[in-house]
């Protein structure tokens, strides 16, 4: 049991092929074994998932506002990025032309933290979208084990233990 456990800690921590290592190491004679063998393979399945790259998606939204967003399939986000970052790159340089140098230099200070916003935004979309792909795939894996700590209605201590099958 506690092998088995040790096995899905390290799928909480997206270290799958450790995970399946330990998931191989449950004993024959386990009640877990059986799952523990499909857990063994399906587990290694977590190295392929698509992950997005957070460091790319930064140096997209540096390149092109909204850029990463999109790369991280949130095309709204991306979208306001885009629209906020030009107006604000517009309305500077207009103010710049215009000979309104100190407001010129308010918008692009403004700009720039729209700007590293956008950057930061967008590095963490990805991450969170990573994380979403590895929760969503560590829920289609069966989990047999369950024990519960409970007390009773007289305030005795009781182990509840649920194995399914």
């Amino acid at each position: 049991a506690a092998r088995y456990r040790l096995g899905w800690s390290r799928m909480q921590e997206n270290r799958w092929r450790e995970a399946s290592e330990t998931f191989s190491m449950v004993e024959k004679n386990s009640p877990f074994y059986i799952n523990s063998l499909d857990l063994s393979e399906k587990s290694l399945d977590g190295e392929h998932l698509p992950y997005k790259n957070p460091a790319a998606a930064g140096i997209m939204a540096g390149i092109i506002p909204g850029l990463g967003h999109v790369y991280s399939n949130r095309y709204k986000d991306g979208l306001v990025a885009f629209l906020l970052n030009g107006l604000f790159i517009w309305a500077a340089v207009e103010s710049f032309d215009q000979d309104h140098d100190v407001l010129g230099g308010v918008l692009t200070f403004l700009e720039l933290g729209w700007y590293s916003g956008n950057i930061y935004s967008a590095v963490n979309c990805t991450h969170k979208h990573n994380r979403t792909i590895s929760n969503d795939f560590r829920r289609t894996l069966p989990d047999t084990f369950n024990l519960n700590l409970f007390t009773t209605r007289v305030g005795h201590l009781g182990l509840a233990l649920r194995i399914d099958f």
